[in-house]
């Protein structure tokens, strides 16, 4: 449940991830030179990014020092002829709508996950409010009695108890008759 509700508090926050070799840095914004960055630890809490290199999918490095990014260096290009870097960008750029478009339609899929959660977590409250409702009733029904036995006792304790005998007495005709 705690790691529904971090994810759903990033998802609210619009809070940037990259997803690096060292888990997946968090912040509050774009993340960029001097900002804060967390990490998520297994209890599923954001803490601060421990120091040291970060390196992402797309092979930037973000260096990390006291909680904040202190650099981000872009990956370094390996040295290829021309032809090759032409064809590689050839065969990238229509791969990149293909990717763009996946990744937008996973977007899509994980926002109606969390929609149908938020449901979900939404239908469990409105039930527990009904129960707390109906419990509020029964205490204030038994509340009543208790008041009523009060009064009963109170009322039975102001008379002395000879008296009280003495009317139950009279409200009760008592008669024995044998049976012969």
């Amino acid at each position: 449940m705690n790691k529904l509700l971090v994810k759903l508090s990033h998802m609210i926050l619009h809070l940037a991830e990259v997803k690096t070799d060292n888990g997946v840095l968090i912040s509050d914004s774009e993340i960029e030179v001097g900002r804060e960055v967390f990490i998520e630890n297994s209890d599923g809490e954001l803490v601060a990014a421990p120091d040291g290199e970060y390196k992402a999918e797309d092979g930037k490095i973000f260096v990390v020092a006291d909680g904040k990014v202190a650099e981000i260096r872009e990956p370094e290009a390996e040295e290829q002829p021309e032809e090759q870097v032409e064809e590689e960008q050839e065969e990238q750029e229509p791969e990149q709508p293909a990717e763009e478009e996946a990744t937008a339609d996973d977007k899509d899929k994980r926002i109606a996950e969390l929609e149908a959660q938020i449901a979900e977590l939404n239908n469990v409250i409105v039930e527990k409010d009904n129960i707390i409702g109906e419990l509020r009733k029964e205490l204030e029904e038994k509340s009543g009695e208790a008041e009523q036995l009060k009064a009963e006792l109170e009322k039975s304790d102001s008379k002395p108890a000879e008296e009280q005998l003495k009317s139950q007495k009279n409200e009760k005709s008592w008669s024995f008759k044998p049976r012969f």
